[in-house]
């Protein structure tokens, strides 16, 4: 089974390989929109990371239906803050599996961890060069 986000119902639901989630838009505080902060070796490719008040939800850029779903919790929440940042590293346990299950690339997957865990990629504010 894929990994896979979508949102209905108000609820951003997740689909992870061994377990489902849902989580109530009211209970997201933040949205970021993340790059690796070292593109040249780690890829362009944004992806998301949700905050609640006492977790944190890693949304790869190849997890089927994030960008959609993201979106339409944005437009059904419009008050979410979202913000840019630069993920300095991505430890193993965060990246997704890929050819024979192996973590080789620094690819976000689909994740949940604790608030204190977010200290481990790194993160910083990303400055915008397109005029947002």
């Amino acid at each position: 089974m894929s990994e896979s986000v979508a949102f209905a119902d108000g609820m951003l639901e997740l689909r992870g390989r061994r377990n489902r989630k849902a989580i109530p838009s009211e209970a997201v505080n933040t949205v970021w929109i993340c790059a690796l902060e070292d593109s040249l070796h780690q890829g362009e490719e944004e992806f998301h990371i949700v905050i609640t008040d006492d977790e944190f939800i890693l949304i790869g850029p190849f997890v089927e239906g994030a960008d959609g779903a993201i979106a339409a919790m944005l437009e059904h929440s419009p008050a979410i803050p979202v913000e840019h940042r630069n993920i300095g590293r991505m430890p193993f346990r965060f990246r997704t599996s890929g050819l024979f299950g192996l973590r080789l690339f620094p690819i976000a997957g689909l994740k949940t961890g604790k608030l204190a865990e977010l200290d481990d990629l790194m993160v910083s504010r990303r400055e915008r060069h397109d005029g947002q």
